[in-house]
């Protein structure tokens, strides 16, 4: 993975298993297929499947238009804000 540290990054590298960051870091799997992520909570899981729909819906349903790493923070806010999780 790289790109500068921001919400998604933070959020993954809290909340992924061990094994599953890393491979994450190793670039051996796709962020935004949340099949190939491993979560230490289903809540977890729960949230980041729910960011990843809403970018699907904002962004469309291609990997280059989800590599909007700054831009796409109020999808992220709006997102939790929704869930009332924190943390």
């Amino acid at each position: 993975m790289n790109e500068e540290p921001n919400f998604k990054r933070i959020f993954l590298d809290t909340h992924l298993t061990k094994e599953c960051k890393q491979k994450m870091w190793d670039g051996d799997i796709d962020i935004y297929n949340l099949e190939e992520l491993k979560f230490c909570t289903e809540r977890a899981k729960k949230v980041y499947g729910g960011y990843l729909s809403a970018m699907r819906e904002v962004y469309g349903r291609t990997i280059a238009s989800f590599q909007m790493t700054l831009r796409c923070g109020h999808v992220w806010s709006d997102k939790v804000a929704r869930t009332g999780y924190t943390g």
